[in-house]
């Protein structure tokens, strides 16, 4: 509560030899921080193309996955990052969240011929933290 808080800064005060002061308005800035304060996490996911027409999705912790289709590689991908911020929005406190995804891929001309050499998807979550009362 409040009054752990200000024991919490009295004792931080006497260490650092120095005076503690709270403005009166203390809790009023503390209680706009937690209303407009967010939660932001991201994960990214790496692809490559040991030959043309494969796909590695390199998920982290995991052996790369093998795909034939880039568009089924990204949908795994997707899922995958998805269920892992999740699970890391609601750890946060922010268990209702939106997402943003971005992708982005290195495509090289050979000879009249595209081919993808590497890609990366990044999934931003991003929630307002619940209030704790």
């Amino acid at each position: 509560g409040p009054g752990g808080a200000l024991d919490e800064r009295a004792v931080v005060a006497a260490v650092l030899a120095v005076e503690s002061q709270i403005p009166a308005d203390a809790d009023v800035a503390n209680a706009v921080g937690a209303v407009v304060g967010r939660v932001r996490l991201s994960r990214q996911c790496i692809f490559s193309a040991p030959q043309h027409g494969q796909y590695l999705v390199h998920v982290e912790g995991e052996s790369p996955t093998m795909f034939t289709d880039l568009e089924a590689a990204r949908g795994f991908a997707r899922e995958h990052l998805t269920v892992g911020l999740a699970i890391e929005m609601v750890t946060a406190g922010a268990p209702v969240f939106e997402t943003h995804e971005s992708w982005f891929e290195n495509i090289v001309d050979l000879g009249g011929m595209s081919m993808f050499v590497e890609g990366s998807l990044t999934i931003i979550a991003s929630g307002r933290p619940r209030r704790s009362h």
